[in-house]
């Protein structure tokens, strides 16, 4: 390609030296995309397992709608720790205990996946009406936002009221079922049925989250974008050999998918940290 564009060919040591200085300066400018990450009100958490030296790993993703940053960990808790604002994320445990003073925005379409899973179980008519009631809340939320209006209480009140009702019903349900005799099983499915309404009795501020907070999202859609072409790339050229190679990949992630998303030229950006051994993010001359 650089002969057809330029007339010369490029060395394979041009290449790495190019690629090694590029890792370098991405890596330098972690710290700044971190505390960005961490001065935005809404941000979007997500892991996804990596193989990294032959062994399991994880890439770990906080992320925004301006600022994106991945690191690679051999622990799959190893989260970012004390964010604060809206956390968009799923019910991974670490990120409740490693944030507990944020507020949390449990994804929803994790929520409909469950609901559909267990609503064909005979007495859990109940999921298919929550999926129901999920889907017209946030057509309401979409509504308002689009006028640029705040969602009227008394819409807000009567949602939470269904929600309350749907799940306290089956509650009751269960709460007042005789327990199982002989060699009678409760299925997974069933078992995961009941996990289901403990939980959304449990997290229901965490799932309502985007009903009662105008910034707070729907889903986590935002981290599982931003994780699948890290996981797209792996499927494609394999695993890394070592742990700093990893580091590396992660930071220049980074600054691509951030530059990516503050609308710069990739080219240019590339081109002057190479050179200059700086990265201009248009954000930092946002006024």
């Amino acid at each position: 390609m650089a002969k057809e564009l330029f007339g010369k060919e490029i060395s394979e040591q041009v290449i790495i030296n190019f690629i090694n200085d590029f890792g370098a300066t991405c890596v330098s400018y972690m710290p700044i995309i971190e505390e960005k990450v961490r001065e935005t009100r809404v941000k979007h958490l997500d892991e996804t397992g990596l193989r990294v030296a032959g062994s399991l790993h994880w890439m770990l993703v906080a992320t925004t709608s301006m600022w994106t940053k991945y690191w690679v960990s051999r622990k799959r808790g190893d989260v970012m720790q004390g964010l604060t604002g809206i956390l968009s994320r799923d019910c991974f445990a670490p990120y409740d205990s490693y944030n507990s003073e944020a507020e949390m925005a449990l994804c929803n379409a994790h929520l409909l996946r469950d609901l559909e899973a267990v609503k064909t179980i005979a007495g859990n008519e109940w999921a298919g009406q929550m999926q129901g009631l999920l889907l017209l809340m946030n057509d309401i939320k979409h509504r308002y936002e689009c006028q640029d209006k705040e969602i009227p209480q008394n819409l807000i009140k009567l949602a939470i009221k269904r929600y309350d009702g749907l799940v306290l019903e089956r509650y009751k349900v269960l709460s007042t079922a005789p327990p199982a005799l002989g060699k009678v099983k409760v299925s997974q499915l069933e078992q995961k049925a009941n996990a289901l309404i403990n939980r959304l009795i449990k997290r229901k501020d965490d799932y309502l989250r985007f009903l009662m907070v105008r910034e707070a999202p729907f889903t986590n859609n935002q981290g599982e974008r931003d994780l699948r072409m890290n996981k797209v790339k792996q499927k494609i050229s394999g695993c890394f050999r070592t742990l700093e190679g990893a580091a590396v990949f992660a930071a220049i992630r980074s600054v691509l998918v951030t530059l990516t998303k503050q609308s710069a030229n990739l080219f240019d950006s590339i081109a002057i940290a190479i050179k200059a051994k700086t990265i201009d993010f248009p954000a930092f001359q946002a006024p």
